[in-house]
Order: C-alpha cells, then sequence, then structure tokens
C-alpha cells in the first residue's frame, strides 16, 4: 500500500521498458473509495494535457516503482486526453466506456 501523493512522480513505461509518462494525479472514486484513473503527463507529449489511465490498466512493476501499461508508445499518440484546465465529467458513463475501451479494460463499474 502507499499513499496517493507518493504515486505522483512514478514513471509509466510500456513492455519494453520505454518512458511512455509520468502520473500527476490520483482520480478517486470518493462513493467507494476505489482508485479510478492515473492522470498521466505523456513523455514528449503537450504539457497542456492529461492522459486519463484507467487504474486497472496499471500494474506495479516491483522493485523499480514503475507502472507497466502494454501499449505501444505509437497507440498512445492517440489515448484520451483532456486540457488541464478542462476536465471532463468522469463519471459520464459513456466517456468512462471510451476511456476503458481504449485500453482494452473493463468498464463494468460505468454501465447501466
Amino acid at each position: 500500500m502507499r499513499a496517493a501523493d507518493t504515486l505522483e512522480g512514478d514513471r509509466i513505461v510500456n513492455l519494453e521498458g520505454d518512458h511512455l509518462g509520468t502520473i500527476e494525479e490520483i482520480v478517486i472514486d470518493v462513493a467507494s473509495g476505489a482508485v479510478e484513473y492515473a492522470l498521466v503527463a505523456a513523455a514528449g507529449g503537450d504539457a497542456s494535457r492529461l492522459l486519463p489511465i484507467p487504474w486497472s490498466a496499471l500494474k506495479e512493476r516491483a522493485p523499480d516503482g514503475c507502472f507497466l501499461l502494454d501499449p505501444a508508445r505509437a497507440t498512445l499518440a492517440g489515448a484520451p486526453d483532456f486540457a488541464r484546465d478542462q476536465w471532463p465529467s468522469m463519471a459520464d458513463p459513456a466517456w468512462s466506456r471510451t476511456v476503458h475501451h481504449f485500453y482494452g479494460v473493463s468498464a463494468a463499474r460505468h454501465e447501466s
């Protein structure tokens, strides 16, 4: 277990170890207490944008503290993102399905 603020700054890497981005924020569903998203600044990307990556799409890679994301760097170029100053409604089931679908993980909690 780790405090959420200790995850900020952790690197996201792919299977080859390429740096894809860095965790900027952690989004928690207050009702359930579950971590929903890591908001990631893409490596070499537009600094004004964040990528919402479903927490279930990440795997902690001990002992180096990085998180592993399977898709290749080229795939992240088309990933859903948003402006840092214009957050989407993350509780919107359609938005959630789109993000989860991109990463190939279930958005079952958001289905209705």
